[in-house]
């Protein structure tokens, strides 16, 4: 999910993350290719389980990238977006933007914050490396 929230907060949404679909509805997975139900966010957060897992197991790298992609087949994006992710990721381009560390210290910065800031970092370098390609 966090994944997903960076590569929309950077490259957007589209008809307010309205990518179509009304509960319940059918949609393909990119998992197996079948048409499954989807009646709550419930099922769509085991959808992207199960496609993170498939791409962990194939060894793909642009894990971030890959689920942004494949969510559009199955889910809206509003349902996806977490104002908890959207915060950290705010926190960041605050702290980045105007080079303003989150906490007065390194020492008082929780490392949970630290693991964030370095996800959020190296997803925007791969966005920026295929904007540029």
């Amino acid at each position: 999910m966090f994944l997903i929230n960076i590569w929309a907060s950077i490259k957007g949404t589209t008809n307010d993350g309205d990518n179509g679909f009304e509960y319940p509805y059918k949609a393909m997975s990119p998992v197996d290719g079948k048409y499954k139900l989807f009646e709550s966010k419930k099922d769509i957060y085991k959808e992207l389980e199960m496609c993170y897992d498939e791409l962990v197991e194939k060894k793909i790298k642009d894990i971030g990238e890959t689920l942004y992609i494949e969510h559009f087949y199955f889910a809206n994006t509003f349902d996806l977006l977490d104002v908890k992710y959207q915060n950290i990721i705010k926190k960041y381009n605050y702290s980045k933007s105007f080079n303003i560390p989150p906490y007065p210290s390194i020492q008082q910065t929780p490392a949970s914050i630290i693991d964030d800031f370095i996800i959020i970092d190296n997803e925007m370098k791969k966005i920026k490396m295929k904007d540029k390609n």
